[in-house]
């Protein structure tokens, strides 16, 4: 599934951003999901160096969050081990 949003506004600053996009993608229980989120303006996504890549980083006993790479667009090296600092909305 490949989504594209443009027009997105990002104050300076760290400032978290809603990006309007509902996705609704089913995830099967024992499954492993990755999701990739980019800018093509230079912008930086904010993210915490990490440990290991694949080590899990937060549960909430239904989701599991692994820390995993970044790479900046376009697709250069990649670099790691990072943590996505973002907020994942879900229903179980």
């Amino acid at each position: 599934m490949l989504i594209n949003y443009t027009g997105l506004i990002v104050p300076a600053g760290g400032v978290p951003v809603k990006i309007p996009i509902a996705l609704y993608q089913t995830l099967v229980a024992g499954k492993t999901y990755s999701f990739y989120v980019t800018t093509t303006n230079g912008a930086n996504l904010l993210n915490t160096n990490g440990t290991t890549v694949g080590a899990l980083y937060k549960t909430d006993g239904v989701l599991e969050f692994y820390e995993g790479t970044k790479n900046v667009y376009p697709f250069g090296a990649f670099l790691s081990p990072f943590i996505w600092n973002g907020k994942l909305n879900y229903n179980s």
